[in-house]
């Protein structure tokens, strides 16, 4: 194993500012045709003794990645990172297994992002996918995708776009990135033409943000996108 990524997780529930996950993925060549990953604890400021997955055969799908994404879940660390899969952790057991994206659904660093679900197992997806915003939940106890919404940008951002003559939605799909999602899903944080905004999924109502950096920093803070996600290659 030659090829890794190492991230460090939060407790799911905040913790004593003591104790953290360190989770090392590691693929066994340039080919990404196996992968394990080790896990260490870190407990009362004390590391405890460091666990091995099994050894997981990746599907052929799996392509050359520079950037993944991690989330600790309801005792499960998902890892997205793969074109049509999801791996993912069973912390009690070190199982490595794969989880299928739904249908028509592919990894993109920029436009692709999980979320953990307030109750239940498992957790959301949301994608940007030209200008649809998608969100599927995927449950642990069923083991099934379920689209849970869908929004247009064009119309939720259309009193926008009137008021700012600048904007040409024309200019080709990756014109938005998705730069957060809050916990439950419950909104997003999307950037275009380097402008913030914050869509409520519920309501579809759209805010727009200008201090952009110090709002990421908030959000990061408060629902753990920094804790959970943004892996970094070593």
């Amino acid at each position: 194993m030659d090829r890794c990524f190492r991230h460090v997780l939060l407790p799911e529930q905040g913790g004593d500012g003591r104790s953290c996950i360190a989770v090392t993925l590691m693929f066994d060549d340039l080919h990404y045709s196996r992968a394990l990953v080790y896990v260490s604890e870190l407990q009362a400021g004390a590391w405890g003794e460091e666990r091995i997955s099994n050894i997981k055969d990746l599907p052929p799908q799996w392509t050359r990645i520079s950037q993944v994404r991690f989330l600790l879940a309801s005792g499960k660390i998902y890892i997205l990172g793969m074109a049509g899969h999801v791996l993912c952790l069973s912390l009690p057991s070190m199982n490595l297994y794969c989880i299928r994206l739904p249908d028509g659904i592919f990894y993109s660093y920029p436009t692709t992002r999980m979320s953990r679900p307030d109750a239940g197992s498992g957790f959301y997806l949301v994608q940007v996918n030209g200008f649809q915003l998608c969100v599927w939940l995927y449950s642990a106890t069923t083991i099934k995708w379920k689209q849970v919404d869908t929004i247009c940008l064009h119309q939720a951002f259309g009193h926008l776009a009137i008021a700012n003559s600048s904007w040409n939605w024309n200019t080709g799909p990756n014109v938005v990135y998705l730069a957060a999602v809050g916990d439950n899903a419950e909104f997003v944080f999307v950037w275009i033409r380097r402008a913030l905004f914050c869509i409520r999924i519920a309501t579809r109502a759209v805010e727009k943000h200008g201090a952009a950096y110090s709002i990421l920093e908030a959000c990061e803070l408060s629902i753990g996108l920094g804790q959970n996600e943004e892996a970094t290659k070593v």
